[in-house]
């Protein structure tokens, strides 16, 4: 038998769950005329941001830095976290609604992630999260990146246009753009700054789950575990293509290196950490 929310019920579970009674005859009246059926609003109550906020629960972050297995972590949080779980900048909705969410918003979702960096994510909800990010060597991130970039998966790329006619070193040397996206930036988006300093205060400060990205399987089972689900298997999407590493010169491979001398020190850090 379908038993459908009664008065009864919305008083009861307010004071159960939320430790308080209904703001007002409106707010119990508006839960009776849902329809909603009683365990599935018991449960939606469990998952909103007032219920969390009082029970110490705190959301899992994830600072999705480009070409760190970012797009693996978003399909295997989708199918561990079921619709409504997970919000994904550019996913869940346009990019640039991010800017308009509301902390309370953010914090009913299990997990939230994308293209947020941690400077981002403190003018939401400060440090209220448990915050994860996929680390790379920087020099093999940037080679991914731009090839990537001049891929015809990214054709509306801001900078696309600026590089698609230049090999790496020349990209290196004629977009500023492209220097911005790949020097230093794992630092700075997760401390805020482009050194190894600032990270390392970073994640010192809070509670994270890093890891280089051949630890991307673990880490998904501890950030699945952080969330409250079970995990499943992590997937392997958006993979380069065979061979998109070949040619590249040892001098440009030693520009990035000095480009992203910080992140090297930051990728070694981490590594040296372990599991």
């Amino acid at each position: 038998m379908i038993h459908k929310v009664t008065r009864d019920d919305v008083v009861s579970g307010y004071k159960v769950i939320l430790g308080r009674e209904p703001e007002s005859e409106r707010a119990i009246q508006s839960h009776i005329d849902s329809g909603s059926e009683l365990w599935p609003w018991v449960e939606s109550l469990t998952r909103s941001a007032e219920f969390r906020r009082r029970s110490g629960w705190r959301p899992l972050c994830f600072v999705h830095i480009h070409k760190t297995a970012g797009s693996s972590m978003l399909v295997g949080l989708q199918k561990a976290l079921g619709p409504g779980g997970l919000y994904w900048r550019g996913e869940t909705e346009p990019f640039d609604a991010f800017e308009h969410r509301t902390g309370d918003e953010l914090t009913g979702f299990a997990a939230i992630g994308g293209h947020i960096s941690r400077t981002e994510f403190r003018e939401k909800i400060g440090d209220d999260g448990v915050f994860a990010a996929v680390l790379r060597d920087p020099v093999a991130r940037a080679i991914s990146l731009f090839d990537f970039m001049k891929s015809p998966f990214s054709t509306s790329h801001p900078i696309r246009d600026e590089i698609l006619d230049l090999d790496l070193e020349g990209a290196l040397r004629r977009s500023q753009g492209f220097v911005d996206l790949v020097a230093n930036q794992q630092c700075k988006l997760i401390g805020s700054e482009p050194t190894f300093a600032a990270a390392v205060a970073e994640i010192a400060s809070n509670a994270w789950i890093i890891g280089d990205i051949a630890q991307s399987e673990k880490m998904f089972v501890r950030m699945c575990g952080k969330a409250g689900v079970a995990a499943t298997q992590l997937p392997r999407v958006n993979i380069g293509r065979d061979g998109y590493a070949d040619g590249i010169t040892e001098k440009c491979r030693s520009m990035l290196r000095e480009l992203n001398a910080e992140d090297v020190k930051l990728v070694d850090w981490v590594r040296s950490l372990g599991d």
